[in-house]
């Protein structure tokens, strides 16, 4: 709440122990009395002139002060010097002129005329000045914050002003700010930084500031700075911030508040973000929704009863209620109609009247959190309800007499069994196997100590031995301690494998690493490009927070550009400037960023007949010619903010240096097979080289070609690389890109295959092209499943061929079997 803000972030300990006090402390009851307090402070000041007086301005560091220099010592009253008297020949003040009374003998700050005081002294109450006086603190450290105290006019006036503001002379500079006495440090957006301090470095630190509402404040550095006003001079620190963006239109709050023991109580606040959409309504819309908002969200409470919507947007008087006449906005009145059903009163309520809706909506909560919960009890019932419940002996008992194959098979139990496999049928041939160990306990049919389960009861005996969703291994192991039936083993492996929560489950999902797909050369320079985007890097100049950057596949020749911002007119600027240069090339590729895949980039290659290609998505790999070279880029981009360079004048001197230099793949400078001829840099002194400047195409490729022979068999040996195939019409899950949140899945839902696009490119139904490296085999239905079709179990006594594992295929897991070693000895009829 406002009001537990104020008591918490007040500066005055007195006033905060007066506030605890009250019993009924509202937010009006406590801003009157910090007024009350202030006025008391100032008329007591004024009562007491001795004293010191209020109107001070000072800044402060934490901590220990340092002693004041100011005591018994006798200083000079031509330039206020404590080295000197006046009549010491030392003094620069004899011959100088003052610029306050244009007298001779004495600087301005000396002057008697018009007296001010040294650093760190007090004003005088009886000269107040139109502006606050700044006295710093010297030598900060970054841990140690400054704080702004009690700023004012020197006026004895009862009225609280909102705000104090000045303008302070920055290093030559002169700036509008505004004094919070609240504050510990000086804060400066990255606007007002470019524009006035574009030639500072930023500093890096790792101070953390909060603001009052324990939100923390995101920093880009701070820079040191020579801060003045009037005649007083210091050195202060001043953080720089990202720029923050108006809160006016950013979200929708409301309360709702009831009458007791005679006072209105508030009893629910309610606030959201708006989405994209709904920041574009106009602000009779933003005020139409939040009013339908907050009904809609406290029907609970409102429905059935009559109740009074206050709003401080006087058009909603008529708009929304059905009393008012004329025409209405599409939105509006839809909106409207959906409140016909409620029993309500609309009511102007001043937006000075309603500051606790207006801060909500200041500072809105994210949508995600206003789903309402589910009690756990509730959740609880319905589990129970809908969970099937145990099996009793009883029923497995009249399962046991109603299944045909068990009641033949008790009866063999009883009478006995034929002495040949020849004499029973294939349903009951499991059965014989294990004659020896059957027996019958209460007409329960038993294997050893493990019940034989009716086929009736195998698909909830599944069910209960899958709880928990375990693997396929583990299944087995509960289900075999307890239980058996025919081909116990198929049945299980195959419920699982079509469980639908298994196969959306990520540890059954598993991506390969294809192997290396090498790019052959082109025939000839300039017929093959790619281009790709750098940043944004928050810590470079405005001007160059990204970087467009181009490479030929063929010479390696690279191009670079800094922007502010990048869209598809900028690469088209950059493009033409380029082409322009260079001309126009046959084919150009690219990632799937917005800037080109829209129809504006798209039409300015088509106009030129340039063929345009895409990697896949959120694989780097595939247009690594560009990619690698950004990482040298930003090695160099690194190295110049080391050394604290102009970042443009260093990208250019890299350029020159990286195009003058053999490049490692084709071990030849890219110069050379561009233009063919040599770069002249400091080094070509005497103007002789000895590297030709013709290089034979058929001795680059193959020298190329072995040069990623030898990169894939590095890269194919190392990463164990599997090559998948994926036929299409094949469902797969897409891996996720990013960093996932904890506890959510890593995996996309099943999607289908279409075609195949490369030996490692696939395109699914919705249009994207993927590398199979993010894809993952989903071996399921993909359609929602409830219970088990009986029908996919096969009848006991005899093997499905369907559910059966291919014995060519290593499924796992599967039992080792081999003959025993004495059994060399012995023959089995």
């Amino acid at each position: 709440m406002i009001r537990d803000q104020l008591v918490e972030k007040t500066t005055s300990t007195k006033l905060r122990e007066r506030l605890l006090l009250e019993k009924d402390l509202t937010l009006t009851k406590a801003i009157t009395l910090a007024r009350n307090m202030e006025q008391a402070l100032r008329e007591a000041s004024s009562m007491c002139p001795n004293g010191k007086p209020i109107s001070t301005a000072e800044v402060r560091k934490k901590g220990v002060q340092p002693p004041s220099s100011a005591g018994t010592k006798r200083q000079c009253y031509r330039c206020g010097s404590n080295k000197h008297l006046a009549n010491s020949r030392d003094c620069k003040a004899v011959d100088a002129v003052c610029r306050g009374c244009n007298k001779k003998g004495h600087f301005e700050k000396m002057c008697r005329q018009r007296k001010v005081r040294a650093i760190g002294e007090n004003l005088p109450t009886a000269a107040p000045t139109n502006h606050p006086a700044v006295s710093p603190s010297f030598n900060q450290a970054d841990n140690e914050p400054q704080v702004l105290q009690t700023v004012n006019n020197g006026e004895h006036d009862t009225k609280v002003r909102p705000n104090v503001s000045c303008i302070l002379n920055f290093n030559g500079a002169d700036i509008p700010v505004v004094v919070d006495t609240a504050s510990d440090v000086t804060l400066m957006n990255i606007d007002t930084f470019d524009l006035y301090f574009v030639r500072e470095a930023l500093q890096p630190c790792t101070t953390s500031i909060t603001s009052y509402t324990s939100n923390k404040i995101p920093l880009l550095g701070y820079f040191d700075t020579n801060v003045s006003f009037q005649e007083r001079s210091a050195r202060i620190r001043t953080y720089v911030t990202r720029q923050g963006s108006t809160l006016v239109g950013y979200g929708i709050g409301a309360i709702m508040t009831q009458m007791i023991d005679g006072q209105e109580r508030i009893v629910s606040c309610i606030s959201r973000k708006l989405s994209e959409a709904e920041r574009k309504y106009s602000t009779g819309e933003r005020e139409a929704l939040a009013c339908v908002w907050a009904i809609e969200r406290w029907h609970t409470y409102l429905w059935g009863r009559h109740f009074t919507l206050r709003t401080d947007h006087q058009a909603l008087v008529t708009l929304l209620s059905t009393s008012g006449t004329g025409h209405r906005p599409m939105r509006i009145a839809r909106w409207g109609s959906r409140l016909l059903h409620y029993n309500f009163t609309v009511e102007y309520k001043p937006g000075n009247q309603n500051k606790i809706s207006d801060a909500l909506s200041r500072l809105p909560l994210d949508s995600d959190n206003l789903q309402l919960q589910i009690d756990e009890d509730v959740h609880a019932v319905c589990e129970i309800v809908l969970n099937d419940s145990c099996i009793t002996k009883e029923q497995l008992r009249e399962a046991t007499n109603a299944d045909v194959l068990l009641k033949e098979v008790s009866k063999y139990i009883i009478s006995g069994w034929p002495k040949k496999s020849s004499d029973v049928s294939a349903e009951i041939l499991p059965y014989f196997r294990i004659r020896d160990s059957l027996s019958i306990h209460h007409d329960i049919v038993f294997k050893g100590e493990r019940v034989v389960i009716p086929s009736e009861l195998v698909k909830r005996i599944i069910q209960f031995g899958h709880e928990g969703h375990q693997g396929i291994v583990r299944t087995k192991q509960r289900l075999r301690q307890l239980y058996w039936w025919p081909n116990m083993d198929d049945v299980i492996m195959q419920t699982i494998k079509d469980c639908t929560v298994c196969q959306n489950h990520d540890k059954t999902a598993r991506v390969r690493t294809a192997p290396m797909q090498p790019v052959p050369l082109p025939t000839s320079s300039w017929k093959k490009l790619a281009i790709d985007i750098v940043g944004p890097d928050s810590t470079a100049p405005r001007d160059c927070r990204f970087a467009i950057t181009l490479i030929d596949y063929y010479s390696k020749w690279p191009e670079v550009a800094f922007c502010h911002q990048v869209t598809a007119h900028d690469v088209i600027d950059v493009l033409t400037t380029i082409f322009s240069r260079e001309g126009f090339p046959e084919e150009i590729v690219t990632d799937n960023g917005p800037q080109f895949t829209c129809n504006e980039f798209e039409t300015y290659l088509q106009e030129r007949n340039i063929k345009h290609r895409f990697s896949a998505i959120y694989h780097p790999q595939g247009n690594s010619e560009i990619e690698r070279f950004n990482r040298v880029l930003n090695d160099s981009v690194q190295t110049a903010k080391l050394t604290r360079r102009n970042l443009k004048l260093a990208t250019r001197e890299f350029l020159a240096v990286y195009r003058s230099t053999p490049h490692a793949t084709t071990g030849v400078e890219p110069s050379i097979l561009l233009h063919g001829r040599h770069l002249k840099t400091k080094l070509d002194i005497t103007g002789v080289t000895t590297s030709p400047t013709s290089v034979s195409p058929h001795a680059l490729r193959q020298k190329v070609q072995r040069k990623q022979e030898a990169s894939k068999e590095y890269f194919d040996k190392r990463k164990g690389v599997v090559q998948q195939d994926i036929q299409p019409g094949s469902w797969v899950r897409v891996r996720k890109p990013g960093n996932i949140q904890k506890g959510c899945p890593k995996f996309s839902e099943p999607i289908q295959i279409t075609k195949k696009i490369a030996p490692n490119t696939y395109e699914t139904s919705d249009g994207r092209q993927w590398n199979v490296e993010r894809l993952a085999p989903y071996n399921g239905n993909p359609q929602p499943q409830g219970d088990l079709d009986p029908s996919q179990i096969p009848p006991q006594g005899q093997e499905s061929q369907e559910n059966r594992p291919d014995p060519n295929t290593n499924a796992r897991p599967q039992r080792i079997r081999s003959m025993p070693y004495w059994a060399k000895d012995f023959v089995f009829y």
